[in-house]
């Protein structure tokens, strides 16, 4: 609806009304917070907040300084889905995973929307390693995760836990400056689909589509998912330039995308066969550009 989905306050009985009856405590959307406007979700629940609570959502009509990847900042207005959400993780090495899982979760909510692949239907897909791109390379959203060591778990004689605080930003109203989520749907054939898109029904059902995803890393890791998550990506099969970490301007080559290697960065194979653990060398906006090229052992 006009004031539920575009302009208006966030309906919290709308939003706790769409979430799956049976849910524990600590799960994603247990506790909202909502405001008209602030500077960013993302500030509030990492640095402003002083809880460390699983499940908490903050949702936020307008964000005048959002935070992304770097010192990135930006405005989102109203028509976009913005929130933060607050959870944890007991092993370190699963932390590089969690923006994957996000991304994921934000997919598996459009095909829920239209009861078919998200990427078969609307032309949705996952740019690595946290946006989301509708039709035409026409960025939608993106993801931001941030993570720290649970200050209740300091000097504790257990091993460390770590809160992760995830951001998330989704145009599901705005036809400007690329297109949304709703036109996607109309443009699609999901003209009913369109018109029922809210911000509270697209929020409680990637709280449901995100914990059954985060249930299957905390307790087997991410290679269960990752084949699922490079089917939603665009990015098996493209050739990259890339450049030896030890080399200069003139070790660039070509390499071929592959998939996700288990430290969580890309996997490509050269032209001689090698395979190759990519990095963003972090200097470029764009983190499919200006990639550093790492030897891994041989696959098997």
């Amino acid at each position: 609806s006009e004031s539920q989905g575009q302009g208006g306050g966030f309906d919290h009985t709308l939003f706790f009304g769409n979430l799956p009856p049976t849910r524990s405590p600590g799960e994603v959307g247990s506790v909202l917070l909502y405001a008209p406007s602030l500077p960013s979700t993302q500030t509030l629940l990492f640095k402003q907040l002083d809880c460390e609570q699983d499940g908490i959502v903050c949702v936020v009509d307008r964000q005048v300084s959002g935070r992304g990847r770097g010192d990135n900042r930006w405005e989102s207005p109203a028509g976009c889905l913005t929130f933060s959400f607050s959870t944890s993780v007991q092993q370190p090495a699963l932390l590089p995973f969690f923006q994957y899982v996000v991304s994921m979760a934000l997919y598996k909510t459009v095909s829920a929307i239209t009861k078919d692949d998200a990427k078969a239907s609307v032309g949705l897909q996952l740019k690595w390693p946290n946006d989301i791109y509708g039709p035409n390379k026409a960025k939608i959203g993106g993801v931001l995760c941030e993570s720290r060591v649970k200050v209740s778990n300091r000097g504790a004689g257990k091993g460390p836990s770590f809160y992760v605080i995830a951001g998330v930003g989704i145009n599901l109203f705005n036809s400007q400056p690329t297109t949304c989520l709703r036109d996607m749907l109309a443009e699609a054939g999901h003209e009913e689909a369109a018109e029922q898109l809210t911000r509270e029904g697209f929020l409680a059902q990637f709280c449901g589509e995100f914990e059954a995803l985060l249930s299957v890393l905390r307790q087997q890791g991410f290679a269960p998912l990752t084949e699922r998550y490079t089917d939603m990506w665009m990015h098996t099969g493209q050739s990259v330039k890339v450049q030896d970490e030890k080399g200069g301007p003139g070790s660039a080559r070509q390499a071929t995308i592959r998939g996700v290697a288990p430290s969580g960065f890309l996997l490509a194979q050269d032209d001689a066969g090698t395979m190759l653990e990519l990095h963003p060398d972090g200097n470029s906006l764009d983190m499919m550009k200006g990639l550093i090229s790492r030897k891994v052992p041989r696959m098997r």
